[in-house]
């Protein structure tokens, strides 16, 4: 907390030379949107930050036809990073940095940038990030704010770190005196401390012991128990209950529920005794703050929830507070992992399946550059933005960037979006050599190229595959499994091409462990098992048997265990976060969809 806090009082100086600057903005301004802006700036200055948060929003949705667009998209990432939303915060910063690469105060959004993405555990993004800052003054508080964060990660973290970062001051000066702290050095140990010393011109300092590290907390004893007790906090909304109606508006929760209950059966033969307790949140943060005031549920062993964001807060602050380990079945937004330690995601974040995808596309298909369309939604844009964060920093180019609205402009868009798209002149394919197979596509003039498409869209998504067909271009396409889904869309369009479909929450209906829970789930309910079932289940047999094996210590196991099959999933990794970081790609092999990625 200390860091935190003198990370943001040294930024205080930047947002008080901006304000500075806005004085002599205001008489060129319309006024509706002037008074808007200084409406704004107030809330902010009075630190009620969601609030102006939300009155910047509204203003940036007006257009970008005002001077000072820059100051409000800078106002929105503030108030969004201290009201605790990050992910708009970074969304709001990269749209600035991107689009207004002029603006004189491009270090200070940089800074808070930065910042926001150490304080979320991006450190090589962070320390990226702030190696882009130019002013002296900002680089001095970005130092400052790189050893306050710095210094809390493990010896071989920083390390590792080093690779990648040798130029970087602070982290030298840090592993120095990490090294330096260790008193039973490795003669390999003692010569980088000595480069560290001449290298930056530093007499590193013992770190004082206090808060344990990563390394430490896998030695932490385990609390092993006979029976676990697992709280299920979902808005199951039962008085809103219909018996007319056989579908509930939220039947996913019920179907959770059920998955979960058999998940509960099946670990009872193998030992494992769970204590599975229901809890109607109604959707009511009221109403989960009254069931919280239940003294006993401090003894909880994991919570499952919450259903939606509004529900969190209450929830979140409930388990910090009794070290209770949290675990959400279907979720992939990483707003959820934001400020809160406690939380697990069964599924891959959007911002996870943006780094693994485009590892793959690096890695295995070698292809460095890259179009990126997106769509409206945030899953899009969260996606689209992990995925070009990565193949930038990783060397590749983003050619294209660019977000097509869902409109009756959409194919426009997307057409001029290609327009630079060719086909290789040498190889471009005769009519009489057009097949069902290959209909007419030929190589693309750019062999290191690949397009990524993220939309879940209908309308949208066949727009953008009717601009590609149009271009007639075969480059390696990038998806997402809601396109298989899409009445409106032909399949064979999406087969016929080198397609890589990402399927985050992949279950194989062939497999016999899904083909079983099928056939007892259909018994038990006389319904056909949903995904959300399927979730359920695995998430009650995965955190179960860890409770069993480790105690509610279990989380320091998950870096050892690294990869794990999964009994409805494919795979499950929890070895370096807090979402599952397996992200199943797929693709069409002889007519069949098969998982191609093996980690």
């Amino acid at each position: 907390m200390f860091g935190k806090k003198k990370c943001l009082r040294s930024f205080k100086k930047s947002v008080w030379f901006l304000s500075l600057v806005l004085l002599g903005l205001g008489l060129q301004q319309v006024q509706a949107q002037q008074s808007a802006f200084e409406d704004a700036k107030k809330l902010l200055d009075k630190q009620k930050y969601r609030e102006a948060k939300e009155d910047f929003a509204r203003l940036l949705n007006t257009g970008r036809n005002h001077d000072y667009m820059e100051y409000a998209y800078y106002f929105a990432a503030l108030s969004a990073y201290k009201a605790g939303d990050h992910y708009e915060a970074r969304e709001w910063l990269e749209i600035l940095i991107q689009d207004f690469s002029e603006w004189p105060q491009k270090d200070e959004a940089l800074y808070l940038l930065g910042l926001l993405q150490m304080d979320d555990g991006q450190t090589e993004s962070g320390l990226q990030t702030f190696k882009r800052i130019l002013k002296p003054a900002i680089k001095e508080d970005a130092h400052a704010v790189k050893r306050l964060f710095l210094q809390e990660l493990a010896l071989s973290k920083l390390k590792m770190l080093y690779v990648g970062f040798d130029q970087d001051k602070a982290l030298g000066e840090t592993l120095a005196d990490k090294l330096y702290s260790n008193d039973n050095l490795s003669e390999a140990d003692k010569k980088l401390l000595g480069d560290l010393k001449f290298r930056f011109v530093y007499t590193p300092q013992k770190i004082q012991a206090g808060t344990l590290t990563t390394d430490d907390a896998m030695l932490t004893t385990a609390v092993m128990k006979k029976s676990y007790t697992v709280a299920f906090m979902m808005p199951f909304l039962l008085s809103e209950l219909n018996p007319s109606i056989a579908i509930r508006k939220n039947q996913f929760v019920y179907d959770l529920y059920e998955g979960m209950k058999l998940g509960v059966e099946k670990l009872a033969t193998e030992g494992i005794t769970i204590n599975l307790v229901a809890f109607d949140t109604e959707k009511s943060t009221d109403r989960v703050r009254k069931i919280l005031a239940d003294t006993k549920l401090r003894e909880l062993d994991l919570i499952v929830g919450p259903a939606y964001q509004s529900e969190a807060p209450p929830i979140v602050a409930f388990a910090k507070q009794n070290n209770i380990q949290m675990v959400n079945p279907f979720s992939k937004s990483v707003d959820l992992l934001t400020n809160n330690t406690q939380q697990y995601l069964m599924s891959p974040s959007f911002y996870t399946q943006g780094i693994k995808v485009s590892d793959y596309m690096l890695d295995v298909v070698k292809k460095p550059n890259v179009y990126i369309l997106y769509g409206s939604s945030k899953a899009d844009s969260s996606l689209a933005h992990a995925y070009k964060q990565n193949v930038e920093q990783r060397g590749g180019s983003v050619s294209v960037f660019k977000r097509i609205n869902s409109s009756g402009q959409s194919y426009t868009q997307a057409q001029n979006a290609l327009a630079d798209l060719k086909p290789d002149p040498k190889k471009t394919l005769k009519p009489s050599e057009f097949t069902p197979q290959n209909m007419g596509l030929s190589p693309s003039s750019n062999p290191n190229l690949h397009i990524a498409v993220f939309t879940d869209d209908p309308a949208l998504s066949v727009s953008i595959m009717s601009a590609l067909q149009t271009k007639r271009v075969n480059l390696p396409l990038v998806i997402t499994d809601d396109w298989l889904f899409m009445e409106q869309m032909d399949l064979n369009q999406v087969e016929n091409r080198d397609t890589y479909i990402i399927s985050s929450q992949y279950v194989d209906s062939q497999k016999e462990s899904v083909c079983n829970f099928n056939k007892d789930y259909t018994l038990r309910t006389n319904i056909i098992p949903s995904l959300f079932s399927h979730l359920g289940y695995e998430t009650m047999l995965f955190f179960g048997r860890s409770l069993f094996r480790y105690g509610r210590n279990f989380p320091a196991s998950f870096k050892t265990n690294g990869l794990l099959e999964g009994t409805m999933l494919e795979k499950i990794d929890f070895s370096a976060g807090r979402d599952n970081q397996f992200v199943p790609i797929m693709k069409f092999v002889e007519g069949k969809l098969i998982v191609i990625n093996k980690r």
